[in-house]
């Protein structure tokens, strides 16, 4: 019955994956034959031109202009829309002419002599956050927030649901190629003096990483009906680089199995196929970085792994990716043109090859070439740039055999992935959008509703908040904002626009709290100032005398923190202030907002602040939010998706087993087996009857983390059998979390009692299963220890509290003023103790009779302290407490000693007389 049962477990999970494998094994052949009859059709000046994603300038398309010419003579395979080449228009109509923008380069795409060689063009982008570095359209789509946010929000869901509006828009504006999200992991966090990833990455714990980018990439897919291929970045992962990949080439010095655990984890995880391809990149960036574990000893001339075949090969053979690759999976080029390569190929400036660079990228193993805006010494401009670089490829592909055939693999697989987004290649449904453009920058509810979850408390403790800020600000109240200026454009003749978040956040809690609320703050108690307004106070400069006034009549000032460059102005003139001038912030409510990464203020700068929270992104919704949070009206719910070093959050800990809970622990039945979502059966209706030489599946959890959340993949779990009635032995097997649950199959041995539990460091408390086995068999029984209490401080770990004893009572009764039981008898024994020891030690110097006295008036002493204390006298309490007993035992001593000394003073005084 076991073993046909154990048959049916395998068969019923097994069968909906090998199903999905099956249809998507089909439509990939489907493809990859429909792509190598659409290779042979083509010419080698189509083939060679399909490798190189170019960057152009300008925001239109006309006929004859260069762009138009670059795809219709050198038939390139995409371009990327940035907005320093001026590639959009704004503010007003930017998504109309971004529209019009596509649809004509789509159009000249299509103007070719032989439909049968026709490619669609790849519209690539890169759109991570609103404003942020990487953000290219700031005008008509939906200001999203950054991928940190999503990360806060520790929700899949939210996830998705950023990644749908994302996809649904560009696929509505015709983009079809997105370039992020990025799944580095931040598991180094650089505070000071150093640039790094800040709210670009969901986080720094390689699981959540993996699994918040997988969700994104089904929503982008969603979104956008599977018209928009996404591709994955900073591969293998620049997470622990100290430097931006396009600045210089960084290196990253860790081992093989450290990227295999953190960088590559989250790569792993969106380009697993075995259960079909829903989440799943259609390709990976591949960046400018050395790798220690890949390329050995890293050296000045160390190539970065883009450039290093052997290094790529050997990632690509990793059994996690190989299976990918083959089905298809495109690696697309870092940006070829940046200051980091021009660094590395031409340190000494003496001459840039672009044609070179190009070739040696290609021949690594990148497949689509991204050319930015490249520019090679004596070029004119980046056009002329890469027409050579094109025209050296044709030349190339007919003389070199290597070459040629490694320019085919590379366009085959561009070509797959084409045919993903455009099945027929069909002229009328590449230029037919399947979302309305009057739908684009509708969705600022689903930013709000993230927006809600995202925002952190750093400091103090939730439970502490109440103490240090009772109340929220009222109509009495003055409250200066400071914040930094930041400036942008939409393109180089576009006006000037200027964010100012504590204009915005004043701004915002008039709105919410001013004229029309029930207990209004006046605006006029409202004043808004700049850090560079700060700084001058500081130096003492002209024309300050507004902002002082303000800052000596403020009650509260609150500091948005919005910077996300290296050079982070507004925390060294936040510094500054408490040195120089802290008589301007005494006695105040003390508010930071951190509109950016948590992490940039240490923990002294931290604990100046009254309060301190994380909203991590910038858009109109968060000011809001900040809005509520500073009138306590919202209280904050999300959890830092990154450590911070200024309050000793360490996310290793957080995301460890929570000590505190009790792991559930049951016997997989055939009705968990049906139905996954099934709760595990109580006491089973049905038992099922287990005998000696049966396999027993084992299901421990849901286990999970300090925030509630199931525990990462991967954690260690240990079930421990218990037969000391039969064998007198402990069995204990291990197993590894997925989705928050730990299986094993467990063979029982013989006839006799098993008990069973389980635990994962640190947790400990689980439900025990005891089996009973007789000839006829037996059946599982379950029960539940009680739990010892342990601290549930995440900051630190903390060893469990110990299980209460008798002493709790002795504090009750303290704590209400009275004295316990083992308080008379420990100072009964101190008594009679002290009256022994002095009887041994005066018996051979006095006579009986003063021997007697002495002892009397010792004791007489020592119970008159006793009194004292049990009559609560003056000086006995202080108060009672924890301590009392020893306090108790104190008034005896001084009882004792004091009636010792009567008595002999009493003696001195008759003997001399």
């Amino acid at each position: 019955m076991q073993k046909i049962f154990l048959l049916f477990l395998a068969l019923s999970l097994a069968a909906p994956t090998a199903t999905a494998q099956a249809g998507d094994r089909a439509q990939t052949n489907a493809r990859l034959a429909a792509a190598q009859a659409r290779l042979a059709q083509m010419t080698t000046e189509e083939k060679v031109g399909q490798v190189f994603l170019i960057s152009f300038q300008g925001s239109s398309a006309q006929e004859g202009s260069r762009i138009v010419r670059l795809i219709q003579e050198k038939h390139i395979g995409g371009v990327v829309l940035r907005k320093d080449n001026d590639n959009f228009t704004g503010p007003e109509n930017t998504i109309g002419v971004l529209k019009e923008l596509v649809t004509d380069l789509q159009a000249a795409a299509q103007m070719v002599e032989n439909q049968e060689s026709y490619a669609p063009l790849l519209v690539a982008i890169t759109q991570n956050g609103y404003l942020d570095v990487d953000g290219q359209i700031l005008h008509g789509v939906t200001n999203l927030p950054n991928l940190m946010t999503i990360g806060a929000s520790w929700k899949t869901e939210q996830a998705s649901a950023v990644g749908s509006v994302l996809g649904s828009e560009l696929e509505a504006l015709g983009i079809n190629m997105l370039i992020g999200p990025s799944l580095d992991v931040l598991d180094i966090i650089h505070t000071e003096g150093r640039d790094d990833l800040g709210v670009k990455t969901f986080g720094g714990n390689p699981y959540w990483v993996g699994k918040l980018g997988k969700a994104y990439i089904e929503g982008v897919q969603a979104g956008s009906a599977n018209r928009v291929a996404v591709i994955a970045t900073h591969f293998p992962g620049s997470g622990s680089s100290d430097r931006q990949p396009d600045e210089e080439i960084a290196t990253v010095r860790k081992s093989l199995d450290q990227l295999m655990r953190v960088e590559l984890a989250p790569f792993f995880n969106v380009t697993k196929i075995d259960q079909g391809h829903i989440g799943v990149v259609d390709g990976l960036l591949l960046s400018h970085i050395r790798y220690q574990g890949f390329q050995g000893n890293i050296r000045s001339s160390t190539k970065p792994i883009s450039f290093d075949p052997v290094a790529v090969e050997q990632i690509m053979n990793l059994p996690e990716l190989s299976p990918w690759r083959k089905m298809g999976g495109l690696i697309v080029s870092d940006d070829l043109g940046s200051e980091s390569i021009r660094k590395f190929v031409d340190p000494l400036n003496t001459g840039f090859d672009a044609r070179q660079v190009a070739r040696s990228a290609l021949m690594a193993g990148n497949d689509l070439l991204y050319m930015g805006n490249i520019l090679a010494t004596g070029d004119e401009d980046n056009y002329s740039t890469v027409v050579r670089t094109i025209d050296y490829f044709v030349q190339k592909y007919e003389e070199d055999s290597a070459f040629h055939n490694r320019v085919d693999e590379a366009v085959l697989k561009i070509l797959q992935m084409k045919m993903k987004l455009y099945p027929s290649f069909d002229s009328a449904d590449v230029m037919t959008s399947h979302n309305q453009l009057e739908a684009v920058g509708k969705a600022q509810a689903t930013v709000m509703e993230i927006a809600q979850s995202a925002v952190t408390l750093i400091s103090p403790e939730m439970e502490d908040l109440n103490t240090v800020l009772p109340d929220p600000p009222g109509a009495n109240d003055r409250i200066v904002f400071i914040s930094n200026e930041q400036t942008t454009a939409q393109c180089s003749s576009c006006p000037v626009e200027t964010d100012f978040p504590a204009a915005r956040l004043m701004n915002s809690i008039i709105r919410l709290y001013g004229s029309g609320a029930g207990d209004p703050i006046p605006a006029s108690h409202l004043t808004a100032y700049s850090y560079e307004n700060l700084r001058m106070v500081l130096e003492q400069a002209d024309r300050t005398e507004d902002i002082l006034v303000s800052l000596n009549a403020a009650t509260w000032i609150i500091f948005s923190f919005a910077e996300f460059g290296a050079e982070r102005v507004e925390a060294t003139t936040y510094k500054r202030l408490f040195d120089e001038r802290p008589d301007l912030v005494r006695n105040k409510k003390l508010i930071g907002l951190a509109f950016n990464a948590p992490y940039f203020l240490d923990s002294t700068d931290i604990s100046k602040l009254t309060a301190y929270y994380a909203l991590y992104s910038n858009t109109p919704e968060f000011y809001e939010i900040a809005s509520r949070v500073v009138m306590q009206e919202l209280t904050p719910s999300g959890k830092l998706p990154v450590s911070v070093p200024g309050i000793g959050y360490d996310l290793v800990y957080v995301l460890s087993p929570d000590p505190t809970q009790m792991i559930p622990l049951v016997i997989e039945t055939p009705v968990e087996i049906d139905e996954p979502q099934a709760p595990p059966l109580a006491g089973y209706s049905q038992p099922l009857l287990y005998k000696a030489g049966d396999t027993i599946p084992i299901k421990a959890g849901v286990i999970v983390d300090h925030n509630g959340n199931p525990v990462p993949d991967g954690t260690l779990v240990r079930f421990i059998i218990d037969t000391r009635s039969t064998s007198g032995s402990v069995e204990q097997l291990e197993a590894r979390t997925i989705d928050g649950f730990a299986r094993v199959m467990y063979v029982i041995p013989s006839i006799g009692s098993l008990q069973l539990s389980v635990t994962a460091d640190p947790a400990f408390i689980s439900q025990i299963l005891r089996l009973d086995i007789t000839d006829t068999g037996g059946v599982v029984t379950s029960f539940e220890p009680t739990p010892i209490p342990v601290s549930s401080d995440i900051a630190t770990p903390t060893e469990a509290s110990p299980s209460p004893t008798p002493e709790s009572k002795v504090i009750q009764l303290h704590k209400q003023g009275k004295v316990a039981f083992w308080d008379w008898l420990l100072a009964n024994i101190l008594i009679v103790g002290f009256c022994l020891g002095l009887s041994y030690f005066t018996h051979n110097h006095l006579s009986a009779k003063w021997n007697f006295l002495t002892i009397l008036f010792s004791g007489a002493g020592g119970y008159a302290g006793y009194l004292w204390a049990a009559l609560g006298l003056p000086g006995s309490k202080s108060p009672l407490n924890e301590v009392a007993s020893g306090q108790i035992l104190i008034l005896v001593g001084i009882g004792l000693v004091c009636g010792f000394g009567s008595g002999f003073l009493f003696y001195w005084w008759k003997t001399r007389k």
